[in-house]
């Protein structure tokens, strides 16, 4: 599957779960506020990532890809390999470090320059958006990068990874049906 096909399933995904919301009478209408809580997700799954045992870890990041790529379709960035093969980026960015604690620290870091860039959002209407837009793109494929690189420290394979997100995927819409 192609990447750019991958953040569409995940923009169905988001687009579904807020219509499920909006039924409920939860509405999110400032991108801003949406934002923020993608981000806090974000964070809450890189948590339990890290907390994870090992035979939890794929599922884990399977959440963490999940809002890396929701957090992207929020802010709209221009989608990193979009039109390459997941597996081939996945391979592409192939790379080796000591331990997964330590891919885990740079995608931290690199998370927290998303977060600190998305800041300037809520003056995307008010005056010109190319610089802050030019540097968040840049941030976000570097947290995506990072991203790559700790599936890769954690041990598994661009199937792997996109198997436990399409099968993780089916169970996020299974959990909205079923009220979650």
């Amino acid at each position: 599957m192609k990447v750019g096909e991958l953040f569409k399933e995940q923009e169905d995904l988001d687009d579904y779960i807020m219509a499920n919301l909006k039924t409920k009478g939860v509405v999110v209408e400032d991108k801003q506020q949406l934002l923020a809580y993608r981000l806090l997700a974000l964070a809450t799954e890189v948590g339990e990532l890290s907390e994870a045992n090992k035979n939890d870890k794929l599922m884990e990041a399977s959440d963490v890809f999940h809002f890396v790529m929701s957090v992207g379709n929020v802010v709209q960035v221009d989608i990193p390999y979009k039109d390459v093969e997941f597996k081939m980026v996945y391979e592409l960015l192939k790379f080796k470090t000591t331990n997964w604690l330590e891919a885990l620290e740079k995608f931290i870091i690199k998370f927290s320059m998303v977060a600190n860039a998305s800041r300037s959002f809520k003056y995307w209407k008010t005056s010109n958006k190319e610089p802050i837009m030019d540097y968040l793109n840049i941030e976000y494929a570097n947290m995506y990068v990072a991203f790559i690189h700790l599936g890769h420290a954690l041990g598994f394979t661009a199937k792997e990874m996109e198997s436990a997100y399409l099968e993780k995927n089916k169970i996020n819409y299974e959990r909205q049906q079923n009220g979650y």
